[in-house]
């Protein structure tokens, strides 16, 4: 990767009861992809997950908010750890107010290029390649606020937060209205899959893959 990430990224509180989502997984890996691929001034919010899904959303909104005004804006990456499902995620969003995060996505960044990784499961699930999901309705939400080049990168199914092999890059390829679905960073059962598998385990291109080109992944998992 050229130049390094300017970050605004997202995670929970809480751990679930008898779990340790947060704690070794979404915080830990957050903090990751910030000294992976950012430029040492990255911000973190870490959001309430224990109260109402209409005070996630509001106190997420209000840190979009705060880093459009913060010395560290524009921003050109705004990625999320948390829990997802195909139409919805943690912190308060689903397909139905998904406009009001691209809104305020489009306003901390001021940039048609903005990059949103969802590190989270099955936001980017669905048939037709994701068509409908949360990811789908992301992208298009983000190219009518004016991010037309954006990319969203999700997960189709759950498993690990970062090393899930499962996804997709849903790009917004210059549209001002979006698209339909996305497409496989790495087919399922195709010859690069299993390296895929080892490389997102066991590299650090678990957190540079989502600002690659296919074919820059695809060398690199090819060792080229």
């Amino acid at each position: 990767m050229a130049e390094p990430r300017r970050i605004l990224a997202f995670h929970g509180r809480f751990d679930r009861p008898g779990r340790k989502d947060v704690t070794y997984a979404f915080e830990p890996e957050c903090e990751k992809l910030c000294s992976a691929v950012g430029d040492g001034k990255a911000q973190v919010h870490v959001i309430n997950n224990r109260q109402p899904f209409a005070g996630r959303r509001r106190d997420t909104l209000a840190a979009l908010g705060r880093a459009a005004k913060s010395p560290g804006a524009p921003f050109d990456t705004v990625a999320f750890f948390c829990h997802g499902w195909k139409h919805g995620m943690e912190l308060g969003f689903n397909r139905a107010n998904v406009g009001k995060l691209a809104a305020a996505i489009w306003k901390v960044s001021q940039n048609s290029l903005v990059n949103v990784p969802l590190y989270l499961c099955s936001a980017g699930g669905g048939p037709q390649n994701g068509a409908l999901s949360f990811a789908d309705a992301l992208r298009d939400a983000l190219c009518q606020a004016g991010a037309t080049y954006c990319r969203v990168t999700a997960h189709s199914t759950v498993a690990h937060t970062t090393k899930n092999p499962h996804a997709l890059f849903f790009d917004g390829m210059g549209s001002p209205a979006g698209g339909t679905g996305g497409y496989h960073v790495v087919a399922p059962r195709s010859a690069l899959w299993k390296p895929w598998i080892r490389a997102l385990r066991g590299t650090d291109l678990r957190f540079r893959y989502p600002f690659m080109t296919v074919a820059e992944i695809h060398a690199e998992l090819l060792g080229s």
